[in-house]
This record gives C-alpha cells, sequence and structure tokens, in this order.
C-alpha cells in the first residue's frame, strides 16, 4: 500500500482560510490508479458472490429446500419445524424419476432437457471453481 507523509511544518499551505495539503503529483495519480484497480476488483467480486448466489439457491431447489415466494430456504425448515431429510428424499426420487426416463428411447430426450435444466448450476459454478479453487 502507497503512503503519503508530510511535514506539518512545510507541506500544507492555507488558502482562504482552509487548510490544504501538498502532495507530490505522481504520489496522488498512484494512489488514484490503485484505488481503480480496487473498485474494478470489487465489481468484480461482487458480480462471482451474485453468480454464487444464484447456484446456491439453484442447488437448495434441487434439494427441495427453496421457498419461491420468500427467495429463501423454506421457513419451516430454517425454524426447525420440518426436518430437510423429507425435501431432499423426495427431490432425490424426483431425479432418480428423470435419470432413469432420459433414458427411455421414445421419452428420454423431454427428461434428459430436464436433467439438464436442473443440473445447469454446474456449468455456471465450474469457472467460479476454477478461479477461486486454487487460490491460498
Amino acid at each position: 500500500m502507497e503512503n503519503i507523509t508530510f511535514n506539518n511544518l512545510t507541506d500544507k499551505q492555507i488558502i482562504n482560510g482552509k487548510e490544504h495539503a501538498i502532495f507530490e503529483v505522481e504520489k496522488i495519480e498512484t494512489l488514484l490508479n490503485k484505488n481503480q484497480v480496487l473498485k474494478e476488483q470489487a465489481a468484480e467480486y461482487n458480480a462471482d458472490i451474485l453468480a454464487l448466489r444464484d447456484c446456491v439457491n439453484d442447488i437448495l431447489r434441487l434439494m427441495g429446500l427453496f421457498d419461491e415466494e420468500t427467495q429463501s430456504i423454506k421457513e419451516d425448515i430454517k425454524t426447525g419445524e420440518e426436518s430437510f431429510i423429507g425435501p431432499v428424499l423426495k427431490s432425490l426420487g424426483d431425479v432418480t424419476v428423470l435419470l432413469t426416463q432420459s433414458k427411455m428411447p421414445v421419452i428420454g430426450k423431454k427428461y434428459e432437457e430436464k436433467l439438464v435444466q436442473k443440473f445447469s448450476f454446474i456449468k455456471r459454478v465450474l469457472p467460479l471453481v476454477e478461479k477461486y479453487g486454487n487460490r491460498k
């Protein structure tokens, strides 16, 4: 990180009753450039966080734990009133049916498309796993 230090006695000036610090233009430009890079990185991270949030929501949908109305985990599962096991097992059964039906010669294509749609989050999350997975 770039630090700017100044001598209180010589590096300030009073103009129209307001105190102003005097810095080298190159140091200010360096800080402004670094600030711009940080803003761009923050925007990229925010976009990645939104993409991950969407993928997590898709996983919750796949597991039968997502409430479309509240766009969150089902309330009774959050509070513990209902176990998550029931919806997960039902969803697992639905996926098993789709897998089985996708292999049928006549109607398989329609079910294969449903499977691809259900698991489309994987295609979106893989670049993020690649991007952040090997960072230390």
